[in-house]
């Protein structure tokens, strides 16, 4: 510990040591205000938009009783210029589910995907469904399963 010899050196060394403090606190804050700088320019990244793409709305129109051996039509109704894909399936007289392909076709002006298909006689009595998906700027949309009736709805 210095002992001073007057007051007016004490004065000035305890002036000089709260410099010093001083000094101490600003570079903390300087410290503390870079680090909080670095922090948000790390945390910085630019504002992005997405374009809003809307869903292309798919439904299926199918009818609801089918008769063996009789031709039915089945109907996507989406975008222009989509491509469509769609299979039937039944049981048949086996009791074994079967599922016919139908082939892709691509939407005409108004949206619509059209099949004629013969529902054939060896479909056993129940239910038969369609199912489909659409392709559209290289993605995939599935369309639900809807179901039909073979001979008599239940």
């Amino acid at each position: 510990m210095k002992i001073y010899q007057d007051t007016d050196q004490r004065k000035n060394k305890m002036i000089c040591v709260g410099h010093r403090e001083d000094n101490k606190m600003k570079k903390r804050i300087k410290y503390i205000l870079l680090s909080l700088l670095l922090i948000q320019v790390g945390c910085y990244a630019p504002e992005q938009s997405y374009p809003t793409i809307m869903p292309t709305p798919i439904i299926a129109q199918i009818p609801e009783l089918l008769k063996r051996g009789e031709e039915y039509t089945f109907t996507i109704h989406t975008s222009p210029d989509t491509l469509c894909h769609a299979g039937i399936g039944y049981y048949n007289n086996q009791d074994k589910w079967t599922k016919e392909d139908l082939p892709t076709i691509k939407s005409d002006e108004f949206g619509n995907c059209r099949w004629i298909w013969a529902l054939p006689t060896n479909v056993k009595k129940g239910i038969g469904e369609f199912r489909g998906y659409i392709e559209q700027n290289g993605e995939e949309r599935n369309i639900y399963p809807a179901t039909f009736c073979v001979e008599v709805c239940q």
